[in-house]
């Protein structure tokens, strides 16, 4: 059931969320097994941000009957689904963390820095199969799209201060807005804008050698 709110289909979210309600009160909390009980917990406030009404009313209404609150320890799980295979899932894990941004502002800083880290990390491609006369026989495969990073550092981007609107702007220039996928790239560019919109009058000084050097 877990597994099937993370599919790319309503309708299977929407059925695992209802039935999640049936079966709830027989589940373990962290208490009992805290790895399963946080990975509840982060599926359920994920459902809580669904692109889809809704999954929300329904993990809305499933947080509350569960008395459930948030971890510590949340926000760093959440970062795990915003590189997830599916788009929906992404956007809703980005909502989420949004949520807990906005009551502890202290997580800002070090979601952003996981953020950065996961992109930079996994912005390698898995080598090409050469031959034994050194010809490619299988491509460099791309296994991931950081589109999700995109999406969550514009909806994140409200909470910065204009040291860190300097600092992803230069990540934008120099590395976010020349990514290889055209989708991640347009998503990036969406997110830079969104700071620009956001902050731009606070830091134009600052911000206008930045894209000069860009451009």
């Amino acid at each position: 059931i877990l597994q099937m709110l993370e599919s790319s289909k309503e309708m299977i979210r929407d059925c695992a969320i209802r039935s999640l309600n049936k079966i709830m009160d027989v589940l373990p909390n962290i208490e009992d097994d805290n790895d399963l009980g946080l990975f509840i917990l982060r599926r359920v406030w994920i459902a809580k941000h669904d692109v889809a009404t809704e999954i929300q009313d329904q993990a809305d209404y499933l947080w509350t009957k569960s008395c459930f609150e948030i971890p510590i320890a949340l926000s760093e799980e959440i970062l795990r689904d915003i590189i997830h295979d599916e788009n929906c899932i992404q956007k809703a894990a980005a909502g989420s963390l949004v949520t807990i941004l906005r009551e502890d502002q202290s997580r800002v800083i070090p979601v952003l820095d996981k953020l950065l880290e996961t992109y930079t990390e996994k912005l390698s491609l898995v080598p090409a199969v050469l031959d034994q006369f050194n010809r490619e026989i299988v491509p460099a495969i791309d296994m991931w799209s950081p589109r999700g990073v995109a999406i969550t550092i514009s909806q994140i981007s409200q909470f910065f201060d204009l040291e860190t609107v300097e600092r992803i702007i230069q990540f934008m220039v120099s590395t976010g807005l020349r990514d290889r996928e055209e989708i991640v790239h347009k998503e990036m560019l969406a997110a830079s804008l969104e700071i620009v919109d956001l902050h731009g009058k606070q830091c134009v000084t600052t911000l206008l050698p930045v894209f000069e050097d860009f451009l």
